[in-house]
């Protein structure tokens, strides 16, 4: 199956069958979508005046969660956390602003700058597919035993890629760090 969107409708297409089945949730066009490492969700984000991200599930279509994201004019980006429990997304603001949610509940854990600039300028989220950042005064701790860990993340766009680490090591803490990666000479 192959997931992907048009307009307001999220869509999976069955390929042996040559059949589709649509997501119906939204009520303005879908901006973003990603599916989480099991391949059983969705998450899908929208503009306009009340923009939001639904999370839903990939074989009945069923809405899952509703997160929404206040005063920003869309969502650019969204990306679920290795072990599926944590979502970023990505606002249209002039702040770019990550949130960090945790989407079962429909809590917002977190928000923090992602950067300063006329939106979009992140173009995307992708969460570490296991843990531990490398640890020094210059760079990110990211607390990890070397398993799959929610703690860290990867945001890029116009001119940046930015590495994020939250102070607790699990995502759940709304204090994060954040290291601006560089290519060639520093």
């Amino acid at each position: 199956e192959a997931v992907y969107y048009t307009a307001a409708v999220g869509v999976v297409f069955d390929a042996a069958a040559h059949s589709q089945r649509f997501f119906l949730g939204h009520d303005d066009d879908i901006s973003c979508l990603t599916i989480d490492g099991s391949r059983t969700h969705a998450a899908s984000g929208q503009v306009g005046a009340q923009p939001l991200v639904l999370v839903w599930a990939v074989s009945s279509l069923e809405q899952l969660a509703r997160l929404r994201h206040g005063r920003v004019l869309g969502v650019t980006a969204v990306g679920f956390s290795a072990d599926g429990e944590l979502l970023a997304s990505v606002g249209r603001d002039d702040l770019n602003t990550v949130h960090v949610w945790d989407w079962r509940h429909e809590r917002l854990l977190s928000t923090v700058e992602g950067q300063k600039a006329v939106p979009p300028a992140v173009w995307g989220v992708q969460w570490a597919p296991a843990g531990g950042a490398v640890a020094s005064e210059q760079q990110l701790q990211v607390a990890g035993d070397g398993g799959a860990s929610p703690a860290c993340l990867v945001s890029y766009g116009a001119k940046h890629i930015k590495l994020w680490g939250s102070k607790d090591g699990r995502g759940k803490t709304a204090s994060w760090s954040m290291k601006v990666l560089r290519f060639g000479e520093s």
